[in-house]
């Protein structure tokens, strides 16, 4: 495995621990369902705020265009959502509170909404748009994938864990309802 590769999954991992870690401030008010769903989601946002940047670069370093396999497909779309949605809420954010004329420490509690809220809505959609996506595949029986070098097994494994982490998390979720 290349060293590129080692340090870009240890990066990812990083990433997603940090921003995990950076959303436990706000788990006081969360029963254990609740903190679990927030911290895998933010442990998968960290990590697509890495793989898809890494996707793209890599693209963008190639003199000619190759096909993308699924797992680069996936993360460079999820890391895309990740993206759109918080930008869009980080421009609402910073819009409102500039029109009502910030006050002090407006910086430290936009951040702090962000936080909060940056991973909440990112779970769910990515986790059934990830099946969606595999399920599209197998029903379009369209050519078959490129082959798959160490990265992208990398990605699809990477994709796969988030899909399965959201399953088993649903399914504790409702045995515990019980």
């Amino acid at each position: 495995m290349p060293v590129a590769l080692v340090m870009e999954l240890v990066l990812a991992i990083g990433v997603g621990l940090g921003l995990s870690r950076a959303t436990m401030g706000y788990w006081d008010y969360l029963l254990w369902q609740g903190w679990s769903m927030t911290s895998s989601a933010s442990f998968f946002a960290g990590v697509a705020l890495v793989f898809g940047p890494a996707t793209w670069l890599e693209a963008a370093r190639r003199k000619e265009r190759a096909e993308w396999g699924t797992g680069r497909q996936i993360w460079s779309t999820v890391a895309l959502y990740y993206l759109i949605t918080n930008g869009f809420e980080a421009a609402r954010l910073f819009l409102q509170t500039w029109l009502s004329g910030p006050g002090p420490g407006w910086v430290r509690q936009c951040y702090d909404h962000l936080v909060q809220t940056s991973c909440n809505d990112f779970f769910a959609p990515v986790a059934i748009g990830i099946v969606s996506f595999g399920i599209t595949r197998l029903i379009s029986r369209s050519r078959s994938e490129p082959p798959a070098d160490p990265r992208e097994s990398i990605l699809r494994v990477a994709a796969a864990l988030l899909v399965l982490t959201f399953l088993g998390l649903r399914v504790a979720i409702f045995i515990s309802v019980r």
